[in-house]
């Protein structure tokens, strides 16, 4: 089967979708997690997740992982929230759950309130959050409500949101977003001028859970803004900056019903363990690891978004000469299950970008090939052909 073949298969797997979901837009949602059985735990009892069908049996064990990758929407509007622990792959000086811990302590329950490290999330729409709260509450789930007005500031209308902190899933924070809170006191959502979504003008989805935001917390909005702008076609929509912090809205050509916020939230004067930590830690992990287009894959980036770039105004090939120019981190990776190339590019944040394109006409010859059971080339290690010198053509890194 050729590389056309592929992708067009690749939407066909994906099923007939709609909004945000497979095949088309930000279609997933994905972290390295120490834990990803627990991750799905919280999915499948809060967010009415399925568990993917190709995950490993028994209970997501792989030779070389484990996986616990959830589904949101149902066959026909997928959207990808995964957990992932590719146990062979390689991690630096602190591994996934010693970052987890230290971002679970910053969390602390919520005790200090809404901190920097929960502006990494993913946000769900539900048409009320009263079954949520009451859910979250009966089980003795942290949680933290936010409350604000309209976004033009005119409007007296209240919007609601519910920020979660799963146990055992340390870092994948989830935000319930809402319209309605009935019967819920009010005492126990917080104020904040903040717009945590913009309901104007808005679509809303015909189910719950339906994914409406992505959101990164970051120290290096420029560089984001830049990246997300240039490398990815995307537009920003908004900028402002509230109680100090600096916010960031934008949509990505080929998903216009996903907002993306990326925010410079200043940290506390008690954190032991800030974003650019953060930052700093796992980037300096890729400098590490990720050797070139063909060789390297670390834990910490599996922490990604997945694209589905429906436009053919780009493609995988034009992606990365921008990256060569630029100076950005990439992979190509051919995936055996459906015969399909994807690139995964790492961001200035550290995060990766995983992007279904057409592949373009400067593909390398060969290469690596990938599965979400963390398998490459080189078996469990997952790095891919980096004993191949002839297809490691790429040496600005």
């Amino acid at each position: 089967m050729d590389k056309m073949k592929g992708f067009v298969s690749l939407l066909i797997l994906c099923g007939t979708v709609h909004g945000q979901s497979m095949g088309n837009g930000i279609s997933k949602y994905t972290r390295g997690q120490s834990d990803p059985r627990s991750c799905l735990s919280f999915f499948e009892s809060f967010m009415s997740a399925n568990e993917m069908d190709d995950d490993c049996v028994p209970r997501g064990h792989c030779e070389c992982g484990t996986q616990g990758r959830g589904s949101l929407g149902g066959e026909r509007r997928m959207f990808g929230i995964h957990a992932i622990n590719c146990s062979y792959h390689p991690y630096g000086q602190h591994s996934l759950a010693d970052v987890e811990a230290m971002q679970t302590e910053e969390i602390d329950d919520f005790k200090n309130g809404y901190t920097e490290h929960l502006d990494s999330h993913l946000g769900v729409y539900v048409a009320d959050l009263h079954a949520t709260m009451e859910q979250l509450e009966r089980n003795k789930v942290p949680h933290y409500g936010l409350t604000w007005q309209h976004a033009d500031r005119r409007s007296n209308t209240s919007f609601y949101s519910v920020m979660v902190a799963p146990e055992g899933c340390g870092g994948f924070y989830i935000e319930f977003l809402s319209e309605r809170a009935s019967g819920v006191e009010m005492s126990k959502f917080h104020k904040t001028n903040e717009v945590r979504f913009d309901f104007g003008n808005y679509s809303r989805p015909t189910s719950d859970f339906h994914p409406i935001k992505v959101s990164r917390a970051t120290t290096k909005m420029e560089e984001m803004i830049d990246f997300y702008t240039k490398v990815i076609r995307g537009q920003v929509i908004k900028r402002e900056t509230v109680d100090g912090v600096d916010i960031a809205w934008l949509k990505l050509d080929s998903a216009p019903n996903m907002m993306i916020h990326f925010v410079n939230r200043p940290s506390s004067s008690s954190a032991k363990f800030t974003v650019k930590d953060l930052e700093d830690y796992v980037n300096s992990v890729h400098d590490e690891y990720i050797k070139n287009a063909n060789c390297g894959f670390d834990q910490f980036a599996d922490h990604h978004w997945a694209y589905d770039e429906m436009s053919r105004l780009e493609t995988l090939s034009s992606v990365a000469k921008k990256c060569d120019a630029g100076g950005y981190k990439y992979r190509w990776f051919y995936i055996d299950e459906i015969q399909t190339t994807q690139m995964y590019v790492v961001d200035p944040s550290g995060w990766t970008f995983q992007l279904d394109a057409m592949p373009g006409n400067d593909v390398p010859r060969r290469i690596a090939t990938y599965s979400a059971a963390c398998k490459s080339n080189d078996g469990c290690s997952g790095q891919g052909l980096c004993d191949d010198v002839e297809v490691n053509p790429f040496e600005h890194f």
